[in-house]
């Protein structure tokens, strides 16, 4: 699967599979997910990436993991201000993250390396 595009929506949380799957345990209203319906909804590689991302929700106290699968901690002081976050970020435009233009890079380096 080709690496794709970092898009404005996707910048605060450095990837948009992270925004996903942070959009679809805030919306789960207490629900349990598998680990392979995190990684479909988020799309992330349900081999790899998903883990590591759960792995850290899990650490945070975001997540946890029961015989029925993983549940947002609906207590934590972070689930409030993500969704406000998250419904901030979803009334951006999701644009492609443009880059800034190579002579400023060159520019950059350049200071940088006086």
């Amino acid at each position: 699967m080709p690496k794709p595009k970092l898009r404005c929506r996707d910048w605060l949380f450095g990837a948009g599979g992270k925004r996903r799957l942070l959009e679809a345990l805030l919306s789960g209203k207490g629900r349990a997910w598998s680990e392979a319906e995190l990684a479909r909804v988020a799309g992330l590689h349900a081999k790899g990436s998903v883990d590591v991302h759960l792995a850290a929700l899990a650490q945070l106290g975001l997540l946890t993991r029961d015989q029925d699968g993983y549940r947002l901690v609906r207590e934590h002081p972070l689930v409030k201000p993500l969704r406000r976050v998250l419904d901030v970020v979803a009334s951006l435009e999701d644009a492609e993250l443009a880059r800034p233009p190579a002579s400023v890079e060159v520019q950059r380096n350049t200071h940088e390396t006086r």
